[in-house]
């Protein structure tokens, strides 16, 4: 049997393009594998980061402490329970007062410095986390 050279010639073209036809389906098969895992992985990370901040925030809602916290520039943005209860203002309240109007001696850079043992350097502060600032029932300050 003779074989004509043109044959052979699409015969190994046509072999070359389906090889890497499968090799590209390969690779965007395997993209699209890397993207699910990536996904998957990204939503039991947002799960377990939501699971965290409700854990944290029962902690918050039931401690015996009163916690305040504040900004930088020690306006009120959240108070607990036992906030309330300790100053006899509403939570409205609070939420519109100053650390100052409670506590004249706080220093809102001073207990973030005291948190992080170090002096911080003058920045934005909006960029600058919220502090967490409590009053112990002996009425010991912590920040």
């Amino acid at each position: 049997m003779k074989t004509c050279p043109e044959l052979l010639v699409l015969s190994t073209a046509f072999d070359d393009m389906a090889k890497n036809l499968l090799k590209k389906e390969k690779e965007r098969y395997k993209s699209l594998l890397d993207l699910k895992n990536e996904l998957n992985e990204k939503r039991k990370t947002e799960r377990e980061l939501r699971e965290k901040e409700e854990r944290l925030n029962v902690l918050f809602r039931q401690a015996a402490d009163p916690i305040f916290v504040s900004d930088l520039s020690g306006q009120l943005t959240k108070v607990n329970k036992a906030a309330i209860q300790a100053t006899g203002y509403t939570e409205d309240e609070l939420i519109n007062m100053n650390v100052i109007d409670i506590d004249s001696d706080f220093n809102a850079r001073g207990s973030l410095e005291n948190l992080l043992g170090s002096p911080i350097p003058i920045m934005d502060q909006r960029r600058i986390p919220r502090i967490l600032y409590a009053i112990t029932d002996s009425g010991m300050r912590m920040a």
